[in-house]
């Protein structure tokens, strides 16, 4: 497999969530914070949370990166850095 570390973009947002909330599935944190609450819930949230870190990126000093699978063009995991 090759891998390509890409800037990701506002649109990316459903599937940023999708990672983000099968990376921490199991995180105790998590569960506490939204006990009970349905995963398409989750994920429209934390879909809108991601939208609105890419309108408000520029002004914080971050970027958005993602690690695609150039086969199946499928982001792998992804970053949120501050900018130097």
């Amino acid at each position: 497999m090759t891998y390509s570390v890409v800037d990701a973009q506002r649109s990316d947002a459903d599937e940023l969530s999708s990672i983000f909330l099968d990376a921490f599935k199991e995180d105790p944190m998590l569960r506490q914070i939204w006990p009970n609450v349905a995963t398409d819930v989750l994920h429209a949230y934390h879909t809108r949370q991601f939208v609105e870190s890419f309108e408000n990126m520029e002004p914080r000093g971050i970027v958005f990166k993602k690690v695609v699978d150039q086969e199946s063009r499928y982001a792998v995991p992804f970053i949120d850095l501050p900018t130097p």
